[in-house]
């Protein structure tokens, strides 16, 4: 039997001290009820948790965090207890990371990519910059605050180390993009990216410590309103014609950055001359919300197996059918 300790940053009481008005509230929560209820269905797993105590309660061990609590020391003494530790935070103010190192200096085993990894994959400009250095064709990144990127179709403005659509800006005219971009006083902050028309997609994958699944090739619905730009809606596997180009991007990504571990979400977009990497999350992304249910297996069992977290022996005793064990195996061979 292994404790493990699921942190999500914003539901597990991150934003006590704030308003719950975070766009990233509702994605959130949806990961943590899902990973939650993966795990809730291996037998060999003691789940403790923390929750806002703003929100639904949920029925694992649980140290709800209050008004005026700190978060990270509850956290730290929930990882001080756990064997294991699945983290999901944004990597802005490099919160993904100090939990991650913290969880490490607990002696907790962490569920996710090693620190250098998620160090590059915070930065989308550094990011994009080593892809395009190594070959795998990235899209060409700069700083705000240098010379503008030239564009025929608009501009895309976000922040550098983003999670989601949060602070992500869209321009069609160099007017528009100029007026915003005067009033910004940290443009170190924020990169600018050419607007580039094709299928806005992202890749989940499943980074093993023998081999890359690519898990699911889905379609992004984007929607613009007045300067803003978001993700509307994901369509799972909706571009599984594309899995054999998207499983070699995946593999040398994979090779460049050969810390990303477990679960890992790429963003890009499927143009007419091949894909272009726009970002990459080393976390959990909403992706993985109903990807157990439509590859018919539970995807947080294949993961901890792909990482040999766990073992065969203890895997077996699973309550799962004979085939759903088959078809794990078969992702994880």
């Amino acid at each position: 039997m292994k404790r493990i300790f699921v942190c999500e940053f914003i539901t597990c009481g991150g934003l006590r001290d704030s308003e719950l008005t975070s766009p990233l509230f509702a994605d959130a929560e949806l990961m943590y009820q899902a990973l939650l209820a993966d795990l809730r269905k291996i037998e060999y797993l003691e789940i403790i948790t923390t929750r806002d105590d703003r929100l639904i309660p949920v029925s694992e061990s649980v140290a709800n965090i209050e008004n005026s609590d700190d978060p990270w020391q509850i956290w730290k003494n929930c990882m001080e207890t756990a064997d294991l530790a699945w983290i999901i935070a944004p990597e802005s103010d490099g919160i993904l990371l100090k939990l991650n190192k913290m969880a490490r200096a607990s002696a907790c085993e962490v569920i996710g990519c090693d620190d250098d990894a998620v160090t590059l994959t915070t930065s989308k400009y550094a990011t994009n910059q080593y892809l395009n250095e190594l070959g795998i064709p990235a899209l060409e990144s700069k700083r705000l605050s240098d010379e503008t990127i030239k564009s025929d179709k608009g501009w895309i403005v976000k922040r550098d180390d983003g999670a989601g659509s949060d602070d992500c800006h869209f321009f069609q005219n160099i007017e528009e993009y100029s007026l915003w971009e005067k009033q910004v006083d940290n443009k170190n902050k924020y990169i600018q990216q050419s607007y580039v028309e094709g299928i806005a997609a992202s890749m989940s994958v499943l980074y093993g410590i023998k081999e890359t699944v690519l898990l699911s090739c889905n379609k992004q619905l984007v929607r613009i309103d007045s300067d803003k730009l978001f993700v509307e809606k994901i369509i799972l596997n909706d571009l599984h014609a594309h899995q054999r180009q998207l499983q070699v991007l995946a593999n040398k990504i994979g090779n460049a950055i050969p810390g990303l571990r477990a679960y890992v979400g790429i963003d890009l977009i499927l143009t007419s001359a091949g894909p272009l990497v726009l970002e990459i999350n080393p976390r959990l992304t909403t992706s993985y919300v109903g990807l157990s249910g439509m590859l018919k297996k539970n995807l947080a069992e294949v993961i901890l197996l792909s990482q040999h977290i766990i073992n065969t022996d203890s895997y077996k005793r699973s309550p799962y059918t004979s085939q759903q064990r088959l078809d794990i195996d078969n992702v994880c061979a």
